[in-house]
């Protein structure tokens, strides 16, 4: 459970810290920061980076909620596929566009524009695909370790089984008993209680059998005449 959570805490600000960053890089292009001098990039990349992280810090406020609920469904369903998690990043980064330009006041400039929502989108989605190398891929692991773990220890009760055969004209009981490593511990009392009704039900037909194989061999004492002396 810990390490889901973990998992999923740092591929949310994975995704977050992506959208921040694809969202400034719309305003301050790569060709922008090309062609600044050697001796100012430094300062314009600086500048830049702290933009993304304020920007990534207001999308991962806004979209904690949604992401919560989107992560929930896909552990307790294991959605692994990438469509899904793409999908969900450009559906939350839509619902911040919506949220952006329903909060604006009339006469200022508006987010309402092609330009806007391309980078929007562009972000939601790279957003989605980095949540997914880092934790949707795995999603539902611990569930399915659990499963493996349940199914690998069957719990299979001791069997004995008990064999009469004719040995010297008597009869042996033999008793096997069959017990699995796994309830060996757990079981024991059982197993000896069924081998002791085993030995007690032998022991009857033990002693008739040789009753029976000493008077014989009495008998055929008894009918050979005896030597003269």
């Amino acid at each position: 459970m810990i390490r889901t959570f973990a998992r999923v805490f740092i591929g949310f600000l994975l995704a977050c810290l992506t959208a921040g960053l694809v969202t400034v890089l719309f305003v301050t292009t790569p060709a922008d920061l090309m062609g600044v001098s050697a001796y100012a990039f430094p300062e314009k990349a600086l500048q830049t980076l702290v933009w993304g992280l304020l920007t990534a810090t207001h999308s991962a406020l806004f979209a904690a909620a949604f992401a919560l609920i989107a992560t929930g469904i896909a552990e307790w369903m294991s959605i692994r596929s990438l469509p899904y998690y793409l999908l969900i990043g450009i559906g939350i980064a839509l619902l911040g566009f919506t949220a952006q330009y329903s909060s604006e006041v009339s006469g200022q400039p508006t987010v309402l524009n092609n330009y806007a929502l391309k980078a929007f989108a562009t972000a939601g989605f790279f957003a989605g695909l980095v949540y997914w190398l880092a934790a949707g891929r795995f999603a539902g692991a611990a569930r399915g370790s659990a499963a493996k773990v349940t199914l690998s220890k069957p719990a299979v009760p001791p069997r004995i089984v008990v064999k009469d055969t004719a040995k010297d004209d008597l009869a042996v009981a033999t008793v096997t008993i069959t017990t699995p490593k796994s309830s060996l511990g757990k079981r024991m009392s059982d197993v000896r209680a069924r081998v002791d009704t085993a030995a007690e039900t032998a022991k009857p037909g033990n002693t008739t059998d040789a009753a029976r194989s000493s008077k014989g061999g009495a008998g055929q004492r008894s009918s050979q005449p005896s030597k003269p002396r």
